[in-house]
């Protein structure tokens, strides 16, 4: 645990993904076009109270969003089923649930998109219980030491460009279903006609995300282009970000 903890809460680390958080997980956020929704940012108590109370100024505003604080070791799939289940309304037909790492985003009408995806497959979805959609219409952003470059692509089955239909009542949640096989078990719906999720790529990833995108899943755009997209999608100055991220002082 120790060694985690230093990893993991190393002072150029976070600083960087507080960087990647706060310009890319969210500006879309801010701007979403149906509010009614409910995020928590899940963090370990020891983190750095810097770093926290960075973390909580920058969301501080965002009535949809909070700051959830919890001890580290505990088993990630129970902690983040008990934080899912406490979000549920009770006097709701079907819960939505969606998770994305610090450095996703969710395009501006994602909750919107997923809200009626809800009302549109309600019937066959209610049926089954349980049911994903995917958005796999996305880009990814990668971050390199002195560059910020984004691409459009199509690519299935990731978790920040999924929703988990649930029974309200089921004591399942999101955390319980692997958003890559989601598909081989269950009621599934593909939405590919939007762009709907951002993921990046950095020096911390721990996923293996950049060895996921093959040639054919790129969709090529000129760099005005990437940039309306960007600006329209997520709210998302592309050159104010580049610009900044080669100013940083971490």
């Amino acid at each position: 645990m120790a060694a985690l903890k230093e990893q993991l809460y190393n002072e150029a680390r976070l600083r960087e993904r507080l960087f990647i958080f706060s310009n890319i997980f969210l500006p879309p956020l801010r701007h979403q076009t149906d509010t009614d929704y409910r995020i928590a940012v899940l963090i370990g108590e020891q983190m750095p109270e810097s770093i926290r109370e960075a973390l909580l100024n920058i969301t501080r505003g965002i009535d949809s969003v909070r700051v959830v604080v919890e001890p580290e070791g505990q088993d990630p799939k129970e902690l983040c089923g008990r934080i899912f289940q406490s979000m549920r309304r009770a006097d709701a037909d079907l819960v939505g649930e969606f998770r994305l790492d610090d450095d996703d985003a969710i395009a501006v009408d994602f909750v919107s998109k997923s809200r009626q995806a809800g009302y549109d497959f309600n019937g066959p979805i209610t049926q089954s219980g349980v049911a994903g959609v995917d958005f796999p219409s996305g880009a990814f952003v990668y971050f390199s030491e002195k560059e910020v470059q984004a691409k459009r692509l199509v690519l299935a089955h990731l978790s920040c460009g999924q929703v988990i239909f649930l029974n309200p009542a089921s004591s399942k949640t999101a955390i319980k279903f692997r958003h890559y096989r989601m598909w081989q078990k269950n009621l599934y719906i593909s939405l590919p006609d939007e762009v709907m999720f951002l993921r990046s790529v950095h020096r911390f990833n721990s996923s293996g995300v950049d060895q996921t995108v093959k040639t054919k899943d790129v969709i090529r755009l000129t760099e005005r282009q990437i940039e309306i997209l960007m600006r329209e999608r997520f709210r998302i100055d592309l050159p104010r970000l580049r610009d900044d991220w080669k100013n940083r002082a971490f």
